[in-house]
This record gives C-alpha cells, structure tokens and sequence, in this order.
C-alpha cells in the first residue's frame, strides 16, 4: 500500500507514513498511478480457478473472474505442467494408479503456484494492486453481460469482442457467481 499524501511505500499494518507523517486510514490507499487505483480494494466478486473446457488440452486452463462494479474480467492463469508432468511420470514408472496419484501431486502443485502468482493483486479478499491486467483474458462490461453469457448447469459460456470462453465449475461456485451478477442480467 502506499501514502495518499506523498506516495511513500508502506508496511500493510502501518498507521502513519514513515516518511511524511500521514495519518493512513484503515481504507486501502491509493496508488500513485489512476489507471491501478481505480481497481484496487473494488473486487465485488472474486472467484478462483474456473476450467477452460476444452475437448484435449496437454494441461488444463485456469481462469479467475471479478467483477469490479463496471466490469467482468476473465483472467488468464499461467499455464503449469505440474499436473502433466506428474501424470506421465507416474504412468511410465508405475501403472494407471501411479498416473492418478502423480497427476493430483502435480495438480497440487500448480495449486499453489497459481496462488503465489495471483497473491501480487488479491490478498485477504481484497484487491491490492492492478496486476491482474496484463492477464485479462476478456472483458465484459455489466451493462453488456445479458447478452454476452449463458448460464449452464456446471459451466457458463462467455462472448464478447470476438472472443468464446466456456469455463466449468461446481453448482455451489456457479450460484454464488448467479448471485452476483443477478442484477446486471434480470434488467
């Protein structure tokens, strides 16, 4: 976080800057920059680690989504090989129970890595930074969602600027996503 008055770099837990004194209040504060701030700490819905469905994929897609009050963003997760590693390694060394077990050693593994990636934007629920932009898959302003999504039983199907995404997810995720775009789309 950083100093509404100076912009100095501060410690999470600071009640002053350190360099010129301010009060910091217990808000998120401002970055220097107006194109970040305006995303940090406005998270209304986030939601982790959404499945590209694809029909073969060597290593499956990862997608988070966030709506921030104007906007829905798709963001693209880096792509891991924990999971497809750990899968032909425990095929070729010991058998199709060795292949499931490796896969869901891999696949834990990405886990965590996905989560260190996404920990420079997100922490505690709250937006702490625009990081998340370089990887903004797609776009979708709420004014514009009724018409660029489909609601499935376990999957959702986005379009927008030329753009397709099916992503999949349990029912319990799905209705909570419902429920936070639910005023956007039954205008």
């Amino acid at each position: 976080m950083f100093c509404k008055s100076c912009g100095s770099e501060l410690e999470d837990a600071a009640q002053f800057c350190h360099n010129c004194g301010h009060k910091i209040s217990n808000i998120l504060v401002e970055i220097n920059n107006p194109i970040e701030s305006k995303f940090v700490g406005v998270a209304e819905f986030y939601s982790k680690d959404w499945k590209r469905n694809n029909i073969f994929a060597v290593s499956i897609l990862y997608f988070d989504l966030m709506i921030n009050g104007r906007d829905l963003y798709i963001i693209q997760m880096p792509k891991y090989r924990g999971q497809t590693f750990g899968l032909v390694l425990g095929f070729i060394l010991f058998n199709i129970i060795g292949a499931v077990i490796g896969s869901l050693i891999g696949d834990d593994r990405d886990l965590g890595k996905r989560n260190q990636y996404r920990s420079k934007w997100i922490k505690g629920g709250q937006l702490v930074s625009s990081e998340f932009c370089k990887d903004i898959f797609l776009k979708i302003p709420l004014d514009k969602l009724k018409q660029s999504i489909i609601i499935g039983k376990n999957r959702l199907v986005l379009n927008c600027s030329g753009k397709s995404i099916i992503l999949k997810k349990n029912k319990k995720e799905l209705r909570l996503f419902y429920q936070a775009i639910e005023k956007y789309v039954l205008l």
